[in-house]
Order: structure tokens, then C-alpha cells, then sequence
């Protein structure tokens, strides 16, 4: 994660979009897994039989193409459907994400390429779907789903020229030259099965493929270090299975959220630019606080709308739950790699109690999806609230910014330029307080999550952001007023000069009330994890269904 040097310091007085860049930063850089993304995790399978698409493309950054069999290679972005052939290379600042239907994740790092070459999942027969894939080259992070979970035999990972058994749940593969140059377990163990015979790679440890022996990490390359501990600290998506449409919808929504966030940050800048210039002209800083309201308020109604996607994903999950318990020929069993700090307090008192025996109880993964089906339901009011402050701070902004142009006293275009100024902070506010909201959800949905205690701890953050958001609409408001009264034919010089102060007032609220919306909705993302507790490397997700027994119990 970059450095939140100065993002913590007083907003400028004229709106800052940097807050803006820091959330979409923080997102990014481990937590979008974001911010925006994530979001739609733990949409469960229903009970159709194989699906056509294999999985979807979960969040990406920088340069990576998909390639078809027989086709050009193509641009990719989030929410993105794939099927079986499809190659995924990286560029030197690439990075992707892919989720497939059964939880199965796949993490490529820059300059990789990673080939499906074969998808056959069924929810009706776990044990019997299969998938095979190809890791050419460059940094891999590859957690198993339920087919790994379910049929090892069945999933086939082969790196360059050798093979690798997952004999675990969660791996890091560095491939150069065709050959493994280092593999390693993040959870679980694996093999290397090479033309010198094959490994065994037990955490702590890791092995190549041109070497029958293995190593503790610590004795590795700098290099191969690096690699390991960059791939150890991605903050993957937890890897239940999806419904993929849903949940492809919903990455995408999360990335349409972060787009309109770069062009609210992109106008900002230009706003805070024309403030400062010494040869702009009152209407056209006014002008230009005023385009900045609109493209925040794009945002925050973006952010809205992304939300409700993961709500709408999350929401499927519970269906598809029960519909898997009664329709799955016999029990599945799902490689958890959520720490148990991840998960709500039943389900982390379940695990932590039968981690001896890895067994995890349907209520215990009913109430996983729950918490994060309720962390994602409250931020839909807040997100749609602060979208629709959002576009009335825009609204008041437009309206000043046409007074401080048509406005005859120079005193009444600079009253009305700055409360355009101010309904331009407020509609930043807002921006900044949804996607605060959206970020709370990644907190409860990736497997950094940081237990219930934290997931509160992001939730009361957010509503300080929202509390702080709501502070400089009621602000705006009032400069909007005051700005009407000042343009008004006939305004004496009492009523400019009380409009003057008003208006001055609101400036400072609304910069303040912007900064601690932003420095709340950085606390959402930034919140420090607790120590990593063990957590058992293959649980049983679906029971077998009892005679007049429903998915709550008899």
C-alpha cells in the first residue's frame, strides 16, 4: 500500500480530489481486492448443472489482454466472463485477478501469462468436476475451490515443464525459462513433479523444479523473497464459489466506481487549479468548482450503484446455499483461507473449535456470508444517501456558478463563486462517504479481513465519514442561500456583507468536513489486522441433507 503521507493533513481550501486518489490508492493497492472491489464474493453456484462460462475476471490493474482460442488477443477489464482456452497475459504493470465458478482463484502478478485449458465444473457432482491449466511464466498466487478441494486428481496445475500437485489450498508459483524457479505454500503443502522426480513443499519451505531438494524460505534468492512475500500479501477474494454472472457484475460495478472516482479527482484538480490561478476569471473558477460537483456527484452515484450490485450478489448466495445443500449428490468440502479473525464470531468460535478435525459446520460458512450480507446491506442506504446529497451539492454548485456570471457586483460573483466552491466540497464529501461505504464491504469480504471486531471498527468509520459528509451538505446549503440573497436584484450592502460571512463560514465547514470524511474513509481500509491465527486447511461446507430437515436445522 503507498504511503498515506499527507492525505492525513488539513484539505486545501479549495476541494481536493487527493482524498479521492487515496481511497481509489488504498483499493488498489491490497484492499480493492479494490475498493472497489470485491465484491461480489460468496455468491454461491445454484443448481444448474455445468455452466458455459468457467469464471470471471474479479479486478485488474494496468495492462492484460485475453486470448481465445483462434482469436486476437483483447483488452481485459473487471467483471470480464471467461471460458475454458482463454490465455491471460500480463504487462510489465499488469496485475489480475480471476475467480472461476467453484472458488478456484487465480492471482497473476506483471509480466505473466496463465492459460484455462480445460473447465468442467457440475455443483451436483463436486467430486467428479475437473480443471486443468497452464502457468507459463512470470508470479502466480493460485488458491484452490471446491474441485481442488473435492477431486485433486482431477485438478491439473502444470508450471512451465513440470506439474504441480495442489496438495493444499493456497500456492505461490514463480516460473522463468519454463522452469519453476521457486514454489511455495502460503496454506497447505504441494508437489513438484519434474523430470528429476517429484518435491514436497510444506509451508515454510520452497522448492524448484530444477532440484530434488527443498529449502526454508528464509535460504531462498532475495529475489525469489521478494516474489514470495509480494504474492503471501495479496489480499485475495475469499474463494467460495460464484454465481458468475452476479458476481462479474458486481466487479464490474465496483470498476466503473473507481473510473468516475479518477474523473471526480481529474476535475478537482482542475477546480483547485482555476482557484488559484491569478487570471481566471470569478465565473470561471465558479465554472469550474461547479464541473467538479458534477463529476463527484458521477462518483458518489457510481459507488451507490455498486454497492447495490454486491448486495444483489451477496443476496444470491443465500439461495444458492440452500439450493447446493439439497441438490449436491453427497457433501462438498471448500479449502477456507479466511484467517478465523476473518469471519463473524459464530463461525470463528466454530472454527477455531474444530480446527483439529477441520470440520466447519453449514451454519458456520450460513454465517460467514451472513455478516457480510449484513456489512453490505447497511452501506446501500448510506451509499444512496450520500449519492443523493451528492447531486444537490451539484445542483447548488451549477446554480452559483450561473449567479457568479450573471451576478452585476463584483461582492455578489465572488459570494456566489464561493458557494460554488462550497457545494463542490460537499459533493466531495460525498463521494468520499459512499466509497467509504463500498470499502467496508471488502473489509468484510477478502481474506484480509480483519474479524468482526474490525469490521465494526470499519462500519463506525464509514459513519463518520457519512456524519462528516452530511456536515458540509447542511453548509452548502446554507452558502447556496446566502449566495441567492447576495445576487438578488436590489441586495443591499447589509445583506452581501451578512451573505459574505455566511459564505466564508461555509468554505471552512465544508474543507474541514471534507477532510474528515477523508480521513475516515481511509481509517476504513487502513485499520491494522490482528495477528494470523491458524486456520484449518479443508472444511466440509454442505452437510448432507436430513429427512424433513431445512437449511436451518430440524
Amino acid at each position: 500500500m503507498g504511503s498515506l503521507g499527507g492525505y492525513l493533513t488539513p484539505v486545501p481550501k479549495y476541494f481536493v480530489g487527493e482524498f479521492m486518489d487515496t481511497i481509489m490508492d488504498c483499493l488498489k493497492s491490497g484492499y480493492r481486492s479494490f475498493v472497489f472491489a470485491l465484491l461480489a464474493l460468496f455468491a454461491l453456484v445454484g443448481a444448474s448443472s455445468v455452466w458455459a462460462q468457467a469464471g470471471y475476471v474479479h479486478e485488474m490493474s494496468g495492462t492484460v489482454t485475453a486470448t481465445k482460442q483462434g482469436s486476437a488477443p483483447t483488452p481485459v477489464r473487471a467483471g470480464d466472463v471467461f471460458q475454458a482456452g482463454t490465455t491471460f497475459d500480463t504487462g510489465k504493470d499488469g496485475k489480475v485477478i480471476l475467480k472461476f465458478q467453484d472458488g478456484q482463484l487465480a492471482a497473476l502478478q506483471p509480466n505473466s501469462a496463465f492459460r484455462v485449458d480445460q473447465y468442467n465444473y457440475n455443483p451436483k457432482s463436486v467430486e467428479t468436476s475437473s480443471a486443468a491449466f497452464a502457468f507459463l511464466k512470470g508470479g502466480l498466487r493460485f488458491v484452490s475451490g471446491l474441485i481442488g478441494a473435492n477431486n485433486p486428481r482431477g485438478m491439473r496445475l502444470a508450471a512451465g515443464t513440470a506439474t504441480i500437485g495442489i496438495r493444499g489450498t493456497d500456492i505461490s508459483l514463480l516460473v522463468e525459462n519454463n522452469q519453476v524457479a521457486a514454489a511455495s505454500v502460503v496454506q497447505g503443502a504441494l508437489t513438484i513433479a519434474s523430470t528429476l522426480g517429484t518435491v514436497n513443499v510444506n509451508q515454510g519451505q520452497f522448492g524448484t523444479s530444477t532440484s530434488i531438494a527443498v529449502s526454508p524460505i528464509a535460504n531462498a534468492p532475495a529475489a525469489v523473497q521478494a516474489f514470495l512475500n509480494v504474492a503471501a500479501a495479496i489480499n485475495m477474494p475469499n474463494n467460495f464459489p460464484v454465481v458468475t454472472q452476479a458476481a462479474a457484475a458486481a466487479s464490474k460495478a465496483v470498476d466503473d466506481a473507481k473510473v468516475a472516482a479518477d474523473k471526480a479527482a481529474a476535475a478537482a484538480a482542475a477546480a483547485k487549479a482555476a482557484a488559484a490561478s491569478a487570471t481566471a476569471t470569478v465565473a470561471q473558477k465558479a465554472a469550474a468548482a461547479a464541473e467538479a460537483a458534477r463529476a463527484a456527484a458521477a462518483a458518489a452515484t457510481e459507488q451507490a450503484v455498486a454497492t447495490k450490485a454486491q448486495q444483489t450478489a451477496l443476496a444470491a448466495t443465500q439461495q444458492a446455499i440452500a439450493a447446493l445443500v439439497t441438490t449436491a449428490a453427497k457433501p462438498a468440502a471448500l479449502p477456507i483461507t479466511a484467517s478465523p479473525t476473518a469471519v463473524a464470531a459464530t463461525a470463528k468460535a466454530q472454527l477455531q473449535a474444530v480446527a483439529a478435525t477441520a470440520v466447519l459446520s453449514f451454519t458456520g460458512v450460513t454465517n460467514m456470508v451472513n455478516a457480510s450480507l449484513a456489512a453490505t446491506t447497511a452501506t446501500v442506504a448510506a451509499a444512496d444517501a450520500a449519492a443523493a446529497r451528492a447531486n444537490t451539492a451539484a445542483t447548488q454548485a451549477q446554480t452559483a456558478a450561473t449567479q457568479a456570471a450573471t451576478a452585476t457586483n463584483p461582492q455578489a460573483a465572488a459570494i456566489a463563486a464561493a458557494a460554488a466552491q462550497a457545494a463542490a466540497n460537499a459533493a466531495s464529501a460525498q463521494a468520499i462517504a459512499a466509497a467509504a461505504q463500498t470499502a467496508v464491504t471488502i473489509v468484510a469480504t477478502t481474506t484480509a479481513a480483519t474479524g468482526p471486531g474490525s469490521l465494526q471498527a470499519a462500519a463506525a468509520a464509514a459513519t463518520t465519514a457519512n456524519t462528516a459528509a452530511t456536515t458540509a451538505a447542511t453548509a452548502a446549503t446554507t452558502a447556496a442561500t446566502a449566495a441567492t440573497t447576495a445576487t438578488a436584484a436590489g441586495a443591499t450592502a447589509a445583506q452581501i456583507a451578512a451573505a459574505t460571512t455566511t459564505v466564508n463560514t461555509a468554505v471552512t465547514t465544508t474543507t474541514t468536513a471534507t477532510a474528515d470524511a477523508g480521513n475516515a474513509a481511509v481509517a476504513v481500509v487502513v485499520a491494522p489486522a490482528p495477528a494470523p491465527e491458524p486456520a484449518p486447511v479443508v472444511v466440509p461446507v454442505i452437510p448432507p441433507p436430513l429427512p424433513n430437515c431445512g437449511p436451518s436445522g430440524c
